[in-house]
This record gives structure tokens, sequence and C-alpha cells, in this order.
């Protein structure tokens, strides 16, 4: 039997399954609002590092003051260790958008509320976004199931992002030569 080069391929074509439409199309409508508390889960981790840092320097430095005692540098050091140890918790709670961190998540954010006037707007976004409806979408039980079917869908970032970014850089830059000047003169 002689083989047709122009003939047409006689191979079955079969569309690989990039996940369902339904959970596509969930998961492209929250995506943005997945993004956004993956990030406050990595504030909470930068949290958890500062205090850390914080939690020992002030330890060592308070017990061995001349005029601290061991005993105000363990109090002071162990407070700053287990806010520490809670915002590690907490962001691992929400950059990896779990359920469970409704809850802690709250009652943290709750208790920021009453850091006037800073802490009220930026923990009154935090549980907006953990009590939305997008955010009850996002930390539901059946979220991760659809991340898993669904991994070609990713975040892009938009213009305002990146010059978000920028400012932030810029200010943090800011900050750090204030704080380097006045350390020098």
């Amino acid at each position: 039997m002689p083989v047709n080069p122009y003939a047409a391929p006689a191979s079955v074509v079969v569309d690989r399954d990039d996940g369902s439409s339904a959970d596509i199309g969930i998961r492209e409508a929250h995506v943005r609002h997945e993004q956004v508390l993956k990030s406050i889960g990595s504030l909470y981790w930068f949290g958890a590092l500062t205090s850390g840092l914080i939690a020992i320097v002030s330890a060592i430095t308070l017990a061995t003051s001349e005029s601290g005692s061991i005993a105000a540098g363990l109090v002071v050091g162990g407070l700053y260790g287990v806010f520490s140890l809670i915002a590690g918790f907490l962001g691992f709670g929400f950059r990896g958008l779990r359920p469970w961190v409704r809850i802690p998540g709250t009652i943290l954010s709750g208790i920021g509320l009453l850091a006037i006037p800073i802490g009220t707007l930026f923990n009154g976004y935090i549980l907006y976004l953990i009590w939305s409806a997008q955010g009850q979408v996002v930390l539901g039980p059946d979220y991760r199931g659809i991340i898993e079917r669904t991994p070609h869908v990713r975040y892009r970032r938009t213009v305002g992002d990146w010059i978000a970014l920028i400012v932030i850089i810029l200010i943090g830059l800011g900050i750090a030569a204030l704080i380097a000047s006045a350390m020098m003169g």
C-alpha cells in the first residue's frame, strides 16, 4: 500500500482539557482579589520578620542595659515574639488562601481598627477583602480545587500596579535616606 504524502492526517485530534469553562470563568473573575489577599499575606510575613527582629534586639538590649532588668527584656521580647508568630501564621494563611484565615484575620483586623487613622483604613480594607462576596469565594473551601484545575490562569499586572510599586519603593528609599542622614548628622 503506497503512502500518500499529501493525504490528510488520519489521527484523531483531542483537545487538551485546561479545566472546565466554569472554573476558568470563576478564576478569571477572582484572580485580582486572590492576588490582593496574597499580598496581604506578604505584608503579614514582613510584619512577622520585623517583629521577630525587634523581639530579639529589645530582649538583648533591655536585659544587658544598666538600668533595665532581665525580666523587662524578656517580657518585651516575648510580646514581640508572640506577635511575630501570630503574624507569620496569618501570612501563611493569606498566602495560601486558606479558609481558616478568615477568623484570626478578622480578629486581628478588628483590633487593628483601633489604630486611628491609618490602621482603621488598612484593617477596614482587610476586613472588606475577607468578607466581601469575592473574598468568600476566594477563601472558600472549593476555590483551592479551582486553582489546581486552572494553573494557566494568571494575574496580569496593570500600569497602575507598576506605578504604585514604583511610588512605594521611592517612599521607602526616601525614608531610608532620612534615617541615614539623621544618623550621620
